[in-house]
Order: structure tokens, then sequence, then C-alpha cells
């Protein structure tokens, strides 16, 4: 394995501490030993993905294309890149000593690494992500690699990183309530610059440049204007358009901001030049209502189940119906679980048994449509689980937002 070179003594990106790293190797390895796994290969997306979290945790790196960790039983991770013109930023970035790239056959290098952490004929575990959608190792990838090991033993074991990650550290906390604050901070950005006259894409240039000069990093940046009169959208567009916002109109947001990879996450719905339409007035007092009373349900020992009875009477006695999930994990990235209402809920997604406990952070999101589907909004704000309840680390007022005209 190639080394680093010597590190620099100015910290160019912000991360968490050595001791932190320290920690979840021990977590991994523990969770390895128990499974009698000799070596994990785990893969991550690019950094604007939401795949890209699990070698960002083991090592503190984010690829632009992708890269691997193996991680040998009790030994530190040993960090694949996807392209060598990325090494002097991963030297900068990584906080593991052993960095190497991919060259132009991932999987039969990925396979020299075995061999050289002794694990070319043990139980290694393959670990990809389960964001939104459960994401394995590319499969030219996987033919190279099991064709170059014969003797290995090879499983799925991304449910292992899953676990892992599921309860967040104090660190971890302390910077998502920093990513919160920066999140918050677009917001106010956008309320005191963002006006008629100006495009969609204008309005993300706010938001993005108030990211970058926090010193964060926008991770999420979905917003969509539409006539309140004749509403095109129910959910903000996930590529900032070229439409001019004017009076009248309806601006739907979801916007995240990350400091040290770990971001916040508000929704929030702006109208321009006019109080809300009555439609979009009652809609908003709905997600508002399930938003207060999943918040209070949401403790420590509080269930999947004890969630969808704070939700389901609040829209169901309105008539109105959801879309996106109602709450989802999160942390470096999107992570389980997702639950929703599925008797109210347009979308089916399979559901999972939650129990919720301290440390535990979530997105709670309602996304609620009109009962004739033709109008809707999300409000939401990243959460954390604590010994004493559910706490929305975004501060920023929940109210529709007033822009003039």
């Amino acid at each position: 394995m190639q080394r680093s070179p010597q590190a620099s003594t100015e910290t160019l990106y912000p991360s968490v501490s050595e001791k932190e790293y320290a920690r979840r190797h021990r977590a991994v390895w523990q969770e390895m030993d128990a499974r009698g796994l000799d070596a994990l290969v785990v893969y991550s997306g690019s950094s604007g993905s939401s795949d890209a979290a699990n070698c960002a945790y083991l090592t503190g790196y984010r690829d632009p294309l992708f890269s691997y960790a193996v991680v040998p039983s009790g030994g530190e991770p040993h960090l694949l890149i996807g392209n060598p013109l990325y090494l002097p930023t991963a030297y900068a970035m990584a906080r593991v000593r052993s960095i190497d790239h991919v060259t132009w056959d991932p999987g039969t290098r990925i396979a020299e690494a075995l061999r050289e952490v002794g694990a070319a004929s043990g139980r290694v575990g393959l670990v990809g992500s389960a964001g939104i959608q459960k994401v394995t190792l590319p499969h030219e990838h996987v033919l190279a690699l099991t064709s170059a090991l014969p003797g290995a033993e090879f499983e799925d074991a991304t449910d292992l990183l899953r676990g892992v990650r599921r309860i967040k550290s104090q660190e971890e906390i302390a910077c998502l309530r920093r990513g919160a604050e920066m999140t918050d901070a677009t917001v106010a950005a956008l309320e005191a610059e963002a006006r008629a006259g100006m495009t969609d894409s204008e309005w993300a240039g706010i938001i993005a440049g108030t990211a970058l000069s926090l010193g964060g990093d926008q991770r999420t940046l979905f917003i969509g204007s539409t006539s309140m009169a004749e509403p095109e959208i129910v959910f903000p567009r996930q590529e900032p358009a070229q439409r001019t916002i004017g009076p009248g109109d309806i601006v739907l947001t979801e916007l995240s901001t990350a400091y040290a990879g770990y971001a916040g996450q508000i929704h929030r719905a702006f109208v321009v030049g006019e109080e809300p339409a009555p439609e979009y007035q009652r809609i908003f007092e709905v997600a508002k209502e399930m938003c207060e009373r999943v918040l209070a349900a949401m403790g420590p020992g509080a269930t999947d189940e004890d969630v969808r009875r704070a939700a389901r009477p609040v829209a169901q006695d309105a008539g109105m119906w959801t879309m996106d999930a109602l709450l989802h994990g999160w942390g470096l990235s999107l992570e389980p679980p997702r639950l929703d209402v599925p008797e109210i809920a347009t979308i089916a997604r399979p559901q999972e048994p939650t129990t919720f406990e301290p440390g535990m952070t979530v997105v709670l999101q309602p996304h609620v449509l009109s009962p004739d589907r033709r109008r809707g909004l999300q409000l939401g704000s990243l959460v954390v689980i604590t010994e004493d309840g559910a706490e929305a680390l975004q501060r920023y007022p929940m109210e529709f937002i007033r822009i003039p005209a």
C-alpha cells in the first residue's frame, strides 16, 4: 500500500478527531469478529451522492468519483480512491495513513490490497450503502475481485456499517448542530436577499454562496417555484430552473449544508408578493401540526407505530395526503429508517420496525398534499433523539416566509 506523505500542520478540511475515528474502527472490528470476517471491502459512490458516506465515516475522505476502504480485522482502513489526480486532496482530507488509487482495474487492485492484509483466502464482507435504495458494488468490480481471489469467501455485509453508524457519537452530533446552523443561515439569507424577478437559479446562488462563505458544503439544494393559483409542482425541483419568480408564486425548498460532512436539513416554503393562498395556508397548518405532534411522540423507547399514531389523524381529519417519507434517518447521508403513514401515502415504500434511541438522528419532514393532490408543501427539520425526548436542531421559525414583490 502507498503511504500518504507527511501531513501538513494546517487543517484544510474540518473533521472529527482522531479519537473518534479510532472509536469507529473499534466498533467495526467488533462486528467483524462477531461475524467471523477477516476483512471488509467498503464501497462509496461520488461525494455528490447519498452513497458516499461509508468511506467518509471510516477514513474522512469524500471522492468525486468513487472510493474503497479495505478494512482488515483489527487493522486501520486502507483507502483506495477513484483517480490518481485526486491524491493530493486525499492526503489532505483523509485521516488514515494508507492511501492509494485503484488504477483502471479496480477489482484487481482491491484483490491486491486484500492479499497485502492477509485476507486472500479469508471471509470478506462486501459493504455497499443503504440510503434511499440499497447500492451494491459495481458489477464489473466484483467480477474482477472474485476472479482474482478464488480462495476467498465473499458475503454481503452492508448492514454491518449501517448498524455501526446508526447511533451518533457526541462529536457527530456536535457537527450536525453546526451543519444545522449553517443550513438555517442559508434560509435567513434567502429571506434577506431573494426578490421577485430573480430566477430559481439565482435564489440557489444565494444559498450556495452563503454555505461556502460560512465554510460549509452545500449538499442538497432542491428549489422550485410555481404559481399558487395554477401549481405545476408539489415538490421542489432537484436542479434549479431558469423560471422567473413573480408575485403570487410559492417557492418550495429542501436544503442541507454540511460541516465536516454532517449536514442539517430544512424544508421551508416562501410566498412572493402576496399572502399564502387559503389552500396553501391550510396545508401548511396541517404539516406544522404533524411536525409538532410527531416531535412530541418521538422520545427514547417510542416506536414507528407511535410516530404513525401521532401523524395519522392530523392529515386524515383534513382529508389530505402525503408524498415524501414522513421521516428518515440522517447522518453523513440519508439513512434508514424511512417511515410513512401508509394509509395516506401516495408513494408506497417498504417500512421497517423502529425503536428510537438516544443518539439517533432523523429528518422529520411531513410532505402534505391537498385533497385533490394538486397543491403541496413540506415542512421539515433535522432532529436528534436525546435522553429527554426529541430535539429539533433547525432553529429557523417554522412559518411561511414572505418575500416582497
